[in-house]
């Protein structure tokens, strides 16, 4: 029997992938990096049946997740019409990689690998005072908060030309904190993890397939960047940023003045106390409440 819980596989697999298959008379193993996987119950000749078993998790380990196309209220979208695809992935692996606060301060922030370049072919229309619903493909596997940020694309440009660069971004949602977990609790109930002293809502169904944004009412019209955003914060200080930009104008908007107003690169720093905050330590988390990073909420 295998005996690995779905948050240690992932956590283990972000790393630059290694996969060996070790057989002696007692059974096999998987060797992924330096973590063993082993069972002694399949005998040698049952090898070349789990041989693609390596395969699999070298899939696994490249495809993290995104934001990959608007739904729902009569959309009619596919996998990046209005969203930028990353251009190249973080690590060589799929387009699903997540940005390193390594590149904390580079132009991939902003959009994701190449999304300052690589526009999608068309705009989605929407209604100030609407939802907008993003897929997320496969699923957000990490904790973490999710945020929103939009950025009013300047006059003379539109959302499918313009690189988003600039003191334009405002955050117009952001997750609030997670719950801390009971004294007598020793685990994550949806992740697993027995070492975990929070839990957010980003976990929970039905967010980890799609998220959910509301545009402002007051938000004036005219075509806008819309960022979305998941924070891992399962490798704190090595926080992970799982970035998507979806091209939309906006209409029926108000006279809204929105802000404070940031740029990426620029608006977080690596020693904002969301990426150095220890969710697997009981006492940094009583005495240390979350705070996501960035501007405060512009509510409109």
């Amino acid at each position: 029997m295998w005996a690995i819980s779905e948050n240690t596989l992932h956590d283990e697999l972000y790393k630059p992938f290694a996969c060996t298959i070790v057989e002696d008379t007692s059974g096999f193993a998987f060797i992924v990096n330096n973590f063993l996987f082993n069972s002694k119950r399949a005998p040698p000749p049952i090898m070349k049946t789990f041989a693609p078993f390596c395969l699999a998790l070298v899939a696994l380990a490249e495809a993290h997740y995104t934001f990959v196309r608007p739904e729902g209220n009569g959309i009619q979208s596919s996998n990046w019409q209005h969203v930028r695809q990353p251009k190249v992935a973080n690590n060589g692996g799929t387009v699903y990689d997540p940005i390193e606060i390594s590149q904390l301060n580079t132009t991939d922030i902003r959009c994701n690998v190449g999304g300052t370049k690589n526009f999608a072919p068309k705009i989605l229309s929407v209604k100030a005072g609407s939802t907008i619903t993003l897929r997320v493909e496969p699923y957000i596997f990490h904790p973490g908060p999710l945020m929103g940020y939009l950025a009013k694309v300047p006059a003379g440009k539109k959302a499918s030309t313009w690189d988003g660069s600039g003191q334009v971004w405002f955050k117009f949602y952001e997750e609030g904190p997670p719950t801390v977990l009971a004294d007598t609790q020793t685990s994550d109930p949806v992740s697993g993890s027995s070492s975990s002293m929070v839990h957010w809502a980003s976990q929970d169904e039905p967010t980890k397939w799609a998220i959910s944004y509301t545009i402002p009412k007051s938000l004036p019209n005219g075509d806008y960047l819309l960022r979305a955003e998941h924070l891992g914060t399962h490798l704190n200080p090595l926080t992970q940023f799982f970035v998507s930009c979806l091209q939309i104008t906006v209409t029926n908007g108000g006279t809204g003045t929105p802000g404070p107003l940031v740029e990426f690169p620029g608006a977080y720093k690596p020693t904002d106390p969301a990426f150095v905050f220890d969710q697997y330590n009981k006492t940094y988390v009583l005495t240390n409440p979350f705070k996501n990073p960035g501007p405060p909420v512009w509510v409109g």
